[in-house]
């Protein structure tokens, strides 16, 4: 009954984040809206279909539930998905006087994941990365290949993802936890 209850209330949420959306996509693609505020819109944007985004991933947890959910893969350029969750912080880094770096060596990086389930990481990546580094501090992405000789086949090649900051760090005690809520 409580599972229940929270994913209708998920499903209620649904209209009113989409009553949001829509006027920021007419003041978005109006000539009249100022310049000096499509940056903020554009933030705002982002950050609202990220929400819908959570919200849709909630109703997905019944099929969770019910052992139904199921990984989509999809070829994708990891240089430009990575971007999206790097935009969403950049105003925020900015902010902050935290210097914000997304290091990659290679203009493009086609690889195959599950999209919703790399955004949740990176996102959440991110968001305890901000929580944890003061302003004025450093965090940067990191994307490297590398080459595996213990493997064969198509695990042999692999990308690296790294999120690195100057925050307070783990302590040794806690890193058995991590996986914990």
């Amino acid at each position: 009954a409580k599972f229940q209850s929270f994913i209708n209330v998920a499903h209620e949420i649904c209209a009113p984040m989409t009553m949001v959306i829509s006027p920021l996509e007419e003041m978005l693609h109006d000539e009249k809206t100022p310049v000096e505020m499509q940056a903020n819109l554009k933030q705002m944007h982002k950050s609202s279909t990220r929400i819908l985004s959570l919200i849709n991933q909630l109703l997905d947890m019944r099929k969770y539930d019910e052992g139904q959910m199921q990984l989509h893969f999809a070829e994708t350029d990891l240089i430009n998905f990575l971007m999206g969750p790097f935009e969403l912080y950049t105003q925020t880094a900015e902010r902050r006087g935290i210097e914000f770096t997304f290091s990659h060596t290679m203009a493009e990086q086609p690889v195959w994941i599950d999209r919703d389930s790399i955004d949740k990481v990176m996102m959440n990546l991110l968001s305890n990365a901000f929580k944890y580094t003061p302003d004025e501090g450093t965090i940067e992405i990191d994307v490297e290949v590398g080459t595996d000789d213990h493997e064969k086949g198509p695990l042999r090649n692999y990308v690296e993802v790294s999120v690195s900051d100057t925050g307070i760090g783990l302590d040794k005690d806690d890193v058995n936890k991590i996986f914990d809520r």
